[in-house]
């Protein structure tokens, strides 16, 4: 807050203000006896300096005077201006993401819910603004440059955006329709869109619902989106991010040949970048995931170089949620189920629509094989499969559900889980390895 305030230049404003407030009192004190005028209008001119103080103040926060005028103050589009830590997270070369909430259309105007179209896009923008390392364009500057009737990419370059959300609202008889769509916007292209039918008299209660659904596939299809991207750069273009994100192909190909394809992209990454926090966090993740693949040669000289990497990336944001879920995931597959339950529910507070962290919760749960925990797993996995049927991690949230039933001898729908998970990727190894077991617990010789 106190470098925002620097760069909008309230400080130089209050500190003009008040020089100019000094004069004006002195002048008031000449020329109040000189006119021979009430003593009380000297009050009266420091009760308008004390009113105007706030105005000006608000002012000077939203607008910069400039050659041409009055214009509004640009929004920060740095890492430094948005992250205190990003100096150590993400490399210099690499623009902090960020996304916009347009207003929605109303297409049924004089309805009474067509309130919603301009409700739900507040809300939806209060949750993005949860989500940890994005940077979220106010609402008026969201619905200036919707109102100037440009197209998407117009739109996202003069907003210095990646991403937008935009949608409509419309009441047919007793329901609503309300569509939802994700764009990348500099790409042209749409990442996502979705249709909500509700009955008129559940808005109320399914509108945050709503909200939370988008805010949650908004964050998978933001993944996909920068591996994508980061796979299609050219190779000269590469910096620390951009290796880090080619690194995290392995999370939506998970293959034993992605895994080891990413281990040298790290060790490049940490090297261009030594003090490059998300670069080590990845680096021991991925170190971690060799030995539970068993595709490490030495699986005991692994685990100890995860858990060293993974320090170092702690030691550099200890408070960052991507590196804590990271190490989270590190101590969950090294067997410090407790260690680990710590860091992934303190990232969880820091990022509470990280729908990723949360799924990985369920590994430290289900070893701990207490039916407390047990029953948390399936709670969680629950609430993530209605909220992003289609999040990359889905694969994963379906086998700790799976582990979890088998823990409490429930075979029968062990089995029906590890169908599905098998089914939807057939080259996630260890979710075999699972599936073999449940067959050999249900008495099976497929």
């Amino acid at each position: 807050m106190f470098r925002e305030l620097k760069r909008r230049q309230v400080f130089k404003v209050a500190g003009a203000y008040a020089v100019g407030a000094f004069i004006i009192l002195q002048l008031a004190d000449i020329v109040v006896p000189a006119l021979d005028l009430s003593p009380h209008w000297v009050l009266v001119v420091i009760g308008a300096l004390i009113v105007f103080l706030p105005i000006a103040i608000a002012v000077s926060w939203i607008y910069d005077l400039t050659p041409q005028g009055f214009q509004a103050t640009a929004l920060a589009d740095t890492d430094a201006d948005n992250n205190p830590t990003s100096v150590k997270l993400r490399h210099p070369g690499s623009a902090l993401a960020a996304v916009a909430v347009l207003p929605f259309e109303k297409l049924t105007p004089t309805t009474p819910y067509a309130y919603l179209a301009d409700a739900l896009p507040i809300e939806l923008q209060s949750l993005l603004s949860r989500i940890h390392d994005l940077r979220v364009v106010s609402r008026q500057s969201s619905v200036a440059r919707a109102g100037a009737g440009s197209d998407l990419p117009a739109i996202a370059h003069n907003l210095s955006v990646q991403y937008l959300v935009s949608g409509s609202v419309a009441e047919v008889g007793d329901r609503l329709q309300i569509n939802v769509q994700l764009d990348d916007a500099r790409e042209d292209k749409l990442l996502w869109s979705e249709r909500y039918d509700v009955a008129v008299k559940d808005i109320e209660r399914v509108q945050r619902e709503i909200s939370e659904k988008v805010v949650g596939t908004f964050g998978g299809e933001r993944l996909r989106a920068e591996i994508r991207r980061a796979n299609e750069a050219a190779a000269t273009d590469n910096d620390a991010w951009q290796l880090v994100q080619k690194a995290r192909t392995y999370v939506v190909d998970y293959t034993p040949a992605s895994i080891a394809a990413a281990i040298p992209l790290l060790r490049k990454a940490v090297e261009l970048d030594p003090k490059y926090a998300l670069g080590y966090a990845a680096l021991g993740q991925v170190t971690a995931e060799k030995t539970l693949n068993g595709i490490s040669a030495d699986a005991a000289a692994d685990r100890r170089y995860a858990i060293e990497v993974i320090e170092r990336a702690e030691q550099f944001a200890p408070r960052d949620p991507v590196v804590l879920r990271a190490a989270g995931c590190v101590y969950a597959w090294t067997g410090a189920y407790r260690r680990s339950l710590e860091l992934l529910r303190r990232a969880v507070k820091l990022a509470p629509y990280d729908l990723g962290t949360w799924g990985y919760l369920g590994w430290p749960l289900v070893a701990t094989g207490q039916p407390r925990d047990l029953q948390e797993v399936h709670d969680i996995v629950e609430r993530l499969l209605t909220t992003s049927p289609q999040h990359p991690g889905r694969v994963h949230w379906l086998f700790h559900r799976s582990v979890a039933f088998v823990c409490a001898d429930d075979c029968e729908r062990a089995l029906a889980f590890a169908e599905d998970y098998a089914s939807e990727q057939p080259r996630f190894a260890l979710c075999w390895v699972h599936y073999a077991n449940v067959l050999g617990r249900f008495g099976s010789t497929r």
